[in-house]
Order: structure tokens, then sequence, then C-alpha cells
């Protein structure tokens, strides 16, 4: 018991450390209505970036035509008539073993889907910063 509250002491102590050294460094935003309409400003900036660097509009097309392949990549097993046919009759049998099995390769179904929809799509995003520092220092 000693040795967990010397430990919560230590904790409180560094943690007060950290927060004095970074206290200039992170920015306090205030919150309430200010925030509110700051972030409405925001989305008139990105409107007027994008009226300025036609190529923005091109990435955040193709960022949705990425997101759209990989739901339709997700859904598409879901068509299957074979898979379909399996996973009703786990469901009508109530095997929990199979369900188990069933439950898993969904999710590792998913995970793959979204792992091959990250790469162009958080290509498509640095793309647009790339477009953005470029026309900036142009």
């Amino acid at each position: 018991m000693a040795s967990l509250l010397s430990d919560i002491k230590n904790y409180r102590s560094v943690h007060s450390e950290v927060s004095r050294r970074t206290d200039g460094l992170l920015r306090k935003r205030p919150g309430g209505v200010s925030s509110f309409f700051r972030f409405f400003g925001y989305i008139l900036y990105s409107w007027q970036l994008m009226a300025e660097e036609k190529e923005l509009i091109v990435f955040a097309v193709l960022q949705w035509v990425t997101a759209a392949v990989g739901i339709y990549m997700f859904l598409a097993v879901f068509a299957h008539p074979e898979l379909t046919e399996y996973w009703r009759r786990i469901i009508v049998e109530d095997d929990e073993s199979a369900t188990a099995a069933m439950e898993l390769s969904l999710f590792f179904w998913s995970v793959i889907c979204i792992g091959i929809v990250a790469l162009p799509f958080s290509l498509f995003s640095s793309c647009m910063a790339v477009v953005h520092i470029i026309h900036y220092y142009e």
C-alpha cells in the first residue's frame, strides 16, 4: 500500500512538472459560441482554398471514390450466395463455434478492407497538403 501511495505522489509530481513546462506550448482554445463560429470560419476558409486550388477538389473526389470502393468491397461479401447460405445455416443451427468463426472472419475481412482503403486515402490527403504548400510558396 505504501508503494502505491509513493507511486501516486511520484505521478503527481511528474504530471505537475510536465504541465508547468508545456504551459506555453499548448494554446488554450476557448469553448462556447466563439468556437462554434470559428468552426464555420474554417469551413469558409476551406471552400475558399478549393476555389483557388482546383486540385483539392480532384483529391477530395478521389477520397470519396476510395471510400465508396472500400464500402463496396466490404458489402460484396454479403452478396456472395454460397457465403450467405452458409451463414444462414449457422444462424439456424445455433452453433457457437461456427458463429464465432463467422464473426472472426467478418472482423478480419473488415480489417483487410480498411487496410486496402487506408493507403490511397492517406495518399490523397497528403496530396492535398502538398498542393496547398506548393501553391503557398509559389
